[in-house]
């Protein structure tokens, strides 16, 4: 139960991330600010950059909160293979964000201990007992 709700906070959270990035590439004042930043980090972009990136960016937050609240729900079934492709997603994520912490985006480890935690809250025998009903 723990590991439903958890998820569930976890994709609503998400999805307003993706909402306030949409309402952020709308607003122009916010994208000259964006591209004023790159260009003092030594970048040369274009509008049409930070809008493809700010996608990007939308496309994944929006995606793993789909893939959560769509897991999250399932949980509720008491199946062997929710359990283990809900396993399998926490262990991609955990794995993606240890990814971007290597490459310096050090804000992502939010993202492996969260995982870590849903995977330790999945581990034990109990659980998979459960679940196989």
């Amino acid at each position: 139960m723990a590991v439903r709700v958890l998820m569930i906070i976890a994709a609503v959270i998400g999805f307003l991330i993706a909402a306030f990035c949409v309402f952020l590439i709308s607003v122009p004042e916010a994208v000259e600010g964006m591209k004023a930043s790159a260009r003092g980090q030594g970048y040369a972009v274009s509008e049409g950059a930070i809008t493809g990136i700010v996608g990007a960016v939308i496309g994944v937050v929006a995606g793993y909160s789909l893939i959560s609240l769509v897991l999250a729900l399932l949980l509720g079934r008491r199946s062997l293979g929710v359990y283990w492709t809900v396993m399998a997603f926490q262990i991609l994520i955990a794995l993606f964000g240890l990814l971007l912490v290597v490459g310096g985006g050090y804000g992502s480890i939010v993202f492996v201990l969260f995982a870590a935690l849903l995977i330790g809250l999945l581990s034990p025998r109990s659980v998979r007992d459960y679940y196989r009903g």
